[in-house]
């Protein structure tokens, strides 16, 4: 029987209000509160964070932090007869691609729009009436 079975029958049952005597203590919010409890996360000051920040833009400013791309290593194994196009790191392209579709109209051959949107679309409709 799977639990969403299982669950039915006890509120079927026993109620809505007494689910949580039949889930184990572990799945209960006052076990998580209970190991969590002593859980300390310490930050450090301000004025260390400031120094760090301006350390940091001053190393990039100075150009002596850089960092230059890695090279791709060659793939291993026999290279293939039609390899295609390598495989670029991220520092190569950048964030975008260079190539993006064009979507053309298919009634007039323009792009920007598509034949649903078509200015011309009266010219090339079947259904007009013909005078």
């Amino acid at each position: 029987m799977d639990q969403a079975c299982s669950t039915a029958v006890i509120l079927q049952n026993h109620g809505a209000a007494n689910v949580w005597k039949f889930i184990e203590r572990r799945h209960l919010s006052a076990a998580w509160k209970d190991m969590y409890r002593d859980a300390e996360y310490k930050t450090p000051p301000q004025h260390v964070m400031d120094d760090i920040m301006l350390r940091a833009k001053q190393r990039v400013l100075s150009g002596t932090y850089l960092l230059m791309p890695k090279a791709l290593p060659p793939p291993r194994g026999r290279p293939v007869k039609n390899s295609g196009e390598r495989n670029r790191s991220w520092y190569e392209h950048g964030t975008t691609n260079p190539k993006k579709r064009v979507y053309l109209c298919g009634l007039c051959r323009l792009k920007g729009h598509t034949s649903a949107k078509c200015e011309l679309k009266q010219m090339f409709d079947d259904t007009a009436p013909v005078e």
